[in-house]
């Protein structure tokens, strides 16, 4: 077993492998970093924003806010299919598009309607 005197030694090894490293491995592990960063960072607000700034009462978004994690799980079935099909690059620039847009008309927009448009369409299929 590894002793608590190991552990350093082997996080510097393990980020000595990482150092060497292909690039495009670096670029997925930090593209997976902002993609987590986008989602938890919209599961924190969405909540708050629904209510404070859309007027929505607590359950409505505590429902809005269920339906937005079951839609992201039932994409995600849907998106490895299209992975399958039209490969990682493709889905993974269409995604980002989405979400980049689906971010943008969260913030900016102000009516209801494009709130339920982002979580209910755009901002599952980018996630």
């Amino acid at each position: 077993a590894m002793g608590r005197k190991d552990k350093p030694a082997g996080l510097m090894r393990q980020l000595a492998l990482l150092k060497r490293s292909p690039k495009e491995l670096k670029l997925l592990y930090f593209l997976n970093f902002l993609n987590s960063y986008k989602y938890f960072s919209m599961a924190l607000v969405l909540p708050l924003i629904s209510t404070e700034e859309y007027g929505f009462t607590d359950v409505e978004a505590g429902g809005l806010y269920g339906a937005w994690g079951l839609l992201i799980t039932f994409w995600g079935i849907v998106a490895s299919m299209m992975v399958d099909h039209w490969g990682v690059k493709f889905t993974a620039i269409t995604s980002s598009i989405l979400s980049v847009a689906a971010r943008a008309i969260f913030v900016f927009c102000r009516s209801r309607s494009s709130l339920l448009f982002v979580i209910y369409i755009i901002s599952p299929i980018g996630d």
